[in-house]
């Protein structure tokens, strides 16, 4: 019997062991359990999939763009003047003066000259005009009534007629363009 009562205490000491173990750990579970409620929610990791990706904007451009116009312009001409002479009949004297136009441009045209003679205390006036071919000239004729010795000074102006020429000149501009910037993207 005293085996039986032997081997009695050693399994009862087995159990209490076991019993002990089986404390100890859920106390260590515990504890570490009730050292993690301090933090407040839950933490959770996670995990991101991100990535780099073009993203398009606008913007607004300023450029320079050449732009053809036309414009008006004057025949290129030089011109030159004679001296004064008598014209005119017996009893009838007249100044004339003869100013000659050159056409220096590829084009012809009609010129009208203008004059207007300063005579002691008046002004005298007259006109003409005429077609003159390209590389031409053609004389134009001013002519006025005026006394005999009478001095006189001559003021003309020629009006040379047009063409038209194409010109360029830059003009500043504006456009939207579509441009791109790289993002990170995340899923």
């Amino acid at each position: 019997m005293e085996k039986k009562g032997l081997a009695g205490a050693y399994i009862f000491l087995i159990v209490l062991g076991v019993i002990a173990l089986i404390i100890i750990l859920f106390a260590v579970f515990a504890s570490n359990s009730s050292n993690n409620s301090s933090i407040s929610g839950n933490v959770v990791k996670v995990f991101q999939d991100c990535k780099d990706v073009q993203v398009p904007y606008d913007e607004i451009e300023t450029y320079i763009e050449n732009v053809a116009y036309d414009e008006q312009v004057p025949l290129k001409y030089t011109t030159s003047k004679s001296t004064e002479y008598g014209c005119g009949e017996l009893f009838n004297h007249e100044s004339c003066y003869t100013i000659r136009v050159n056409n220096l441009d590829t084009v012809g045209g009609t010129f009208q000259m203008s004059c207007k003679v300063q005579a002691l205390n008046r002004e005298l006036h007259d006109t003409d005009s005429g077609y003159v071919k390209p590389g031409d000239f053609k004389d134009f004729v001013c002519q006025v009534d005026t006394d005999f010795g009478e001095d006189n000074k001559l003021i003309y102006d020629i009006n040379a007629p047009t063409k038209t020429e194409t010109k360029h000149k830059d003009v500043q501009r504006t456009r939207t363009i579509t441009k791109y910037k790289t993002e990170q993207q995340c899923n």
